[in-house]
Parts: structure tokens; sequence; C-alpha cells
């Protein structure tokens, strides 16, 4: 089954599980509602910045998912903790 460009993204701004996607460079070109709902953030402070430009996840941890990504080409069930605007 092949999902069309309007079936993902009403999959992925909706789906309960916070979710980015960013571009080759790991600069994020979108964000899904939940996560900016569990982050505090707005999509105008996500979009065009790396996950290490907002200081949310741990710099090693993202470090480690890009690694994985860059050699295998995709990252599965890959978890992390993350600050929220806030700090909590």
């Amino acid at each position: 089954m092949i999902i069309g460009s309007d079936n993902f993204n009403r999959i992925f701004h909706n789906n309960l599980v916070g979710m980015i996607i960013s571009d080759e460079r790991h600069i994020i070109i979108d964000i899904n509602e939940h996560l900016l709902h569990l982050s505090g953030l707005t999509s105008g402070e996500v979009i065009g910045k790396t996950l290490l430009e907002l200081g949310l996840a741990d710099e090693k941890i993202v470090m480690e998912i890009w690694e994985e990504f860059e050699n295998s080409g995709f990252i599965l069930n890959k978890e992390s903790f993350f600050k929220t605007k806030d700090g909590a």
C-alpha cells in the first residue's frame, strides 16, 4: 500500500507520537502537533533549526540518531528524553 501525500500529512500531524521531519543537514522542516504540544514550542520556533540548536534533546543521543540514519538510511523505534521550552 502506498500512502499519498495527503494521507501521510494527516497521519503525521495527527499522530499521538511526537515526530519531526528533517532534511539531510538535520534542519527541521516539519513537526507534528503532538510534539509541539509536548514541548511548548511553536512551529515557527522549530522549523529551520536542528535539534541541537533547539537544545531540547541530549546531544549524545541526537548524534547517535543522526549517525544511525546516515549508516543505514532509516531509524526504527528510537526514543529520547527531551526538555520542554520551560526547562521541565
